[in-house]
């Protein structure tokens, strides 16, 4: 007969051996792992098992000529990491796995050591359910993260956040969310959050993009400074069905940059694309954007524009709202607004303060007559009488070498 003594002992004995079988594969809490400096990064992240809780110290640095992939899921803390010089098509890590984790970094890449077709992200995303927060992504060859479905294992991404990261003199974006196609099926990218994000010094591309059929992405709070933009929406015209769509921007800081949103669309089908809350400040343009449908903006306020062109200019787009547009001090010679083939635009409340120098408050530049390029126009509630020339102009759409012919 076994004592109660005897039987609590073998109790909590088993009991322990299940706890400590809980932790070891990850199913009661994480795994913590204290990352040694001296040791090889690539091993110590790719050897961890899932739900483990890598952390390092502050003051440990790794220099890497190899991809570091995170196949399980994962929390990264702290890492400082520099890819060698001249390792071209590497980036430093690869998420490879949902739910990973990874903050509170430094990646450093190796941009004018290698050739432009060796190029690479320094982080790579392809698989959803991420969070990456509180890093800093310097002199990437190509982009700080890029978010995109893996070429050779592509699954659609679902899910992930991109938090409180900063770019300084990466060769072209911080942060990429685009696409993937593979024997012509588009795998694509949906669901992303991007806030907090801050780009300086990148004067060939900015702070984020989204591209190629990547849809239902938030973007808010974004801020780019010497750049050529603070958003981007772009296609590569490389899939039928590689149109953007379901994108919501708010809350944009561009300064001395080229442009504070911009699309380089060439395909049609782009859609519902909602842009609000931007400030663009001795910026070329402050917003352009090209075959949009269902486009709505904003609460633009532009300072010191430093083109003598237009500030914001809508093409070849249907179904546009331009709301609460203030033009300040010392923008433009031209037109405030153009419109460019665009029909059904509704213009409300948009201001020319009395010290600006355009010529023109609004123009509609059309292939059709007069009459019919206005029949879907309305305008509401603007102020543009510090237009120098005209307030609303309609301008005939002229070929290349022909006068163009003003009313």
């Amino acid at each position: 007969m076994v004592s109660a003594t005897t039987f609590g002992m073998c109790r909590v004995t088993f009991l322990l051996a299940v706890v400590g079988l809980l932790m070891a594969t990850g199913c009661l809490g994480a795994r913590l792992v204290n990352l040694e400096c001296d040791k090889s990064l690539k091993q110590q992240v790719e050897k961890a098992k899932a739900n483990s809780k890598l952390v390092a110290d502050p003051k440990c640095r790794w220099e890497t000529s190899e991809e570091i992939n995170i196949n399980r899921p994962m929390t990264i803390n702290g890492i400082n990491v520099t890819l060698k010089k001249g390792v071209g098509k590497t980036a430093i890590f690869a998420i490879r796995a949902e739910n990973v984790v990874m903050q509170d970094f430094v990646l450093t890449g190796n941009n004018g050591t290698v050739d432009w077709l060796d190029r690479e992200s320094l982080l790579l995303a392809h698989a959803g359910k991420f969070i990456i927060q509180r890093g800093v992504f310097k002199k990437a060859s190509k982009n700080g993260v890029t978010v995109r479905p893996d070429r050779k294992n592509p699954v659609n991404i679902v899910g992930g956040i991109l938090r409180d990261l900063v770019g300084k003199k990466n060769r072209r974006d911080l942060a990429s969310i685009t696409t993937t196609v593979v024997d012509d099926k588009l795998y694509t990218s949906s669901g992303i959050v991007a806030e907090h994000l801050e780009a300086f010094d990148q004067p060939e591309r900015g702070t984020i993009e989204v591209t190629d059929g990547a849809w239902g992405i938030t973007i808010r709070d974004i801020y780019a400074k010497n750049c050529l933009y603070a958003v981007d929406i772009q296609d590569h015209d490389q899939h039928k069905n590689g149109v953007v769509k379901d994108v919501q921007i708010s809350d944009v800081l561009a300064e001395d940059s080229t442009y504070a949103v911009r699309s380089e669309t060439f395909m049609n089908g782009h859609s519902d694309i909602t842009i609000k809350k931007v400030q663009a400040k001795n910026c070329m343009n402050a917003v352009l954007m090209d075959r949009i449908k269902r486009l709505k903006i904003r609460d633009v306020h532009i300072v010191n524009g430093r083109n003598e062109s237009t500030q914001v200019d809508i093409a070849n787009s249907r179904y546009v709202t331009l709301r609460d547009l203030k033009f300040s001090s010392g923008v433009g010679r031209s037109s405030a607004v153009m419109l460019r083939e665009s029909t059904n635009v509704n213009m409300k409340n948009i201001v020319l303060a009395k010290d600006t120098d355009f010529k023109f408050g609004i123009t509609v530049n059309s292939t059709q007559t007069m009459e019919k390029a206005f029949r879907t126009l309305t305008f509401k509630n603007n102020d543009l009488k510090a237009a120098t020339k005209k307030e609303v102009r309609y301008l005939k759409w002229h070929k290349p070498g022909e006068e163009p012919k003003s009313r």
